[in-house]
């Protein structure tokens, strides 16, 4: 059954609001990530060769993360233009 374009228009906004939520949490991940990995990587004798940590597994992982951040925040916006392109053929033929 279809619903009036109101109604599939507040799920969208309410779609929009969910999205923003997740990606600003995505984002703030990856300030997380990259602000540790700053400060392991920080100074001459970094806390990261104290540790004996690899700074490859640093970027391997900010790289990871930041790939994920990216695909989310694509789909999220085709969904987007996915729904948004039904309402409209649903008004053209009204």
């Amino acid at each position: 059954m279809n619903t009036t374009p109101e109604v599939q228009f507040a799920k969208i906004i309410e779609g929009i609001d969910q999205k923003a939520r997740f990606s600003e949490e995505a984002f703030e991940k990856l300030l997380v990530a990259l602000t540790g990995a700053f400060r392991l990587l920080d100074g001459k004798q970094s806390m990261l060769a104290a540790l004996q940590g690899n700074p490859e597994d640093i970027q391997v992982y900010i790289l990871k993360l930041l790939g994920q951040v990216r695909v989310m925040v694509s789909e999220g916006y085709d969904n987007l233009k996915t729904d948004i392109q039904i309402i409209v053929q649903q008004l053209e033929k009204v």
